[in-house]
């Protein structure tokens, strides 16, 4: 697994030498509503982009707080994207590495999950440093019958992105 990460870090470090990589983070605006419900839901991301292709890394933290279920969750994802329309926006993806691990009172036996997913979605540039990116997961179904409603099959992403790099608008 350190090989791996290395590997990674390695690559996000030669990809900065090249002038046509953009670099990015940003969070969920979906979180937002957290701040009214007892549910939390707290998810970011960051990754570069070169062209037409993104890869990402995310992470998250999620809470079901009800009467007869505490439970929480970290979640981690390494995710690759592809633009095949870029001057629409629209890309498709697929995460290549996705995992949760799960803790509380009533976590599941089997505290640590792997699975995968897929996504498209559309991210709008809205000034130089500044994108919105919609985005909808088909995601591993068995991750909803712990029950917290966050970690169904089908979830939706608003996210606020901050860039610099290559792809800025001057």
């Amino acid at each position: 697994m350190k090989k791996k990460l290395a590997f990674i870090l390695i690559a996000f470090i030669a990809a900065g030498q090249l002038h046509a990589v953009s670099f990015y983070a940003g969070a969920d605006l979906m979180s937002l509503d957290s701040l009214i419900n007892r549910n939390i839901f707290i998810r970011g991301e960051a990754g570069m982009r070169s062209e037409d292709v993104r890869i990402s890394v995310g992470a998250g933290y999620f809470r079901c707080d009800d009467a007869d279920l505490k439970v929480s969750a970290v979640t981690s994802s390494l995710s690759f994207d592809c633009h095949p329309f870029m001057p629409l926006g629209f890309y498709v993806g697929a995460t290549l590495i996705g995992h949760t691990w799960f803790f509380g009172p009533d976590a599941p036996e089997e505290e640590s999950r792997f699975g995968t997913s897929i996504r498209a979605g559309w991210t709008f540039d809205l000034m130089k440093h500044l994108s919105l990116d919609l985005r909808v997961s088909v995601h591993d179904p068995s991750l909803k019958e712990e029950g917290i409603p966050q970690l169904g099959t089908y979830r939706f992403a608003f996210l606020v992105l901050y860039r610099t790099g290559a792809d800025n608008k001057e």
